[in-house]
């Protein structure tokens, strides 16, 4: 070019790297802040459901996926525990038990399914120190992994793993009875020992 000077060598449109608008960036910190306050508030408010289950024990109604592929298990770990589990959730007043597993897939991993397509593979009653936790399992088969979209406030971290590197994980009772095959024997006893978490 003029001058000597070499000419800066365009970058092919689509192909540079590509900033976010100052708008999208202010918008995606707010975001992460809120996600930060809300995970706060749900470890905060989590200890103090369970002290008000020691006092009540009530009777809680549930239900858990177990989402399978390839040889895989869906894990998932929440933000106010420690421990891994199935998408899981509470069945809402006059839900039917399926269409609350599909609701709980959709709103914790963004899995769309429907409730037609669960398979129901046990109802027991697993007792704890602080609930009585009345529990609908159901299995949903996919033939390839799903894209996953976790909220980041109640939902963290959520992965496909083997059963035996699953069960190697620190995960809640319903779970951990799933992959081991013992599901039977917490419906056959109605109860269990293990730690509520």
């Amino acid at each position: 070019g003029r001058g000597g000077m070499p000419r800066p060598r365009r970058t092919p449109r689509g192909t540079g790297p590509v900033s976010a608008p100052p708008e999208a960036a202010s918008r995606g910190a707010v975001r992460r802040v809120s996600d930060a306050l809300v995970r706060a508030l749900l470890r905060a408010g989590f200890p103090l459901l369970k002290l008000w289950w020691r006092f009540t024990h009530p009777t809680i109604e549930g239900v858990y996926v177990a989402v399978r592929c390839e040889g895989r298990v869906l894990l998932i770990r929440n933000s106010y525990r420690s421990v891994c589990s199935f998408p899981s959730g509470r069945r809402g007043r006059n839900e039917a038990p399926a269409r609350a597993a599909a609701r709980e897939l959709r709103e914790e991993v963004g899995l769309a399914v429907a409730p037609e397509r669960l398979r129901h593979v046990a109802e027991v009653l697993h007792r704890t120190a602080l609930v009585d936790d009345h529990v609908h399992v159901f299995e949903l088969a996919l033939d390839a992994e799903p894209a996953l979209a976790i909220d980041q406030r109640e939902v963290i971290w959520a992965a496909f793993e083997t059963p035996e590197r699953a069960r190697e994980r620190e995960l809640l009772p319903i779970p951990r009875h799933y992959l081991e095959g013992t599901l039977g024997e917490i419906d056959a006893a109605g109860a269990d020992v293990s730690r509520p978490s």
